[in-house]
């Protein structure tokens, strides 16, 4: 799913709820997210949760109902949910206006 902030999009999901985008699971190959607790189909369990390593060599613990936020520079960021539907608004899919 695509979302805007501001004039900026970004794409972002729900981590827990949402299906985990390719762009997610490339960071985990490359060893920048880490996740735990998942079925063996990468399903989402009750205590999933995952670990993102970020720039400045911190590690954060992400948990179920966290938005996962990719910027255009390919920088991850997160969000409560609270905080992520103030910030930003879903765009609109083509497909979607025609219905």
């Amino acid at each position: 799913m695509k979302y805007r902030k501001k004039s900026q999009e970004v794409e972002a999901f729900n981590f827990g709820v949402d299906n985990m985008p390719s762009w997610f699971m490339d960071k985990v190959s490359d060893g920048i997210v880490v996740l735990k607790n998942m079925g063996k189909h990468y399903e989402h369990l009750n205590d999933t949760y995952c670990l993102i390593e970020m720039p400045n060599n911190r590690t954060i613990r992400i948990n179920k109902g966290i938005y996962i936020i990719k910027y255009e520079n390919g920088f991850i960021g997160t969000h409560t949910q609270e905080i992520f539907e103030k910030e930003f608004e879903k765009v609109k899919n083509v497909m979607e206006e025609k219905k």
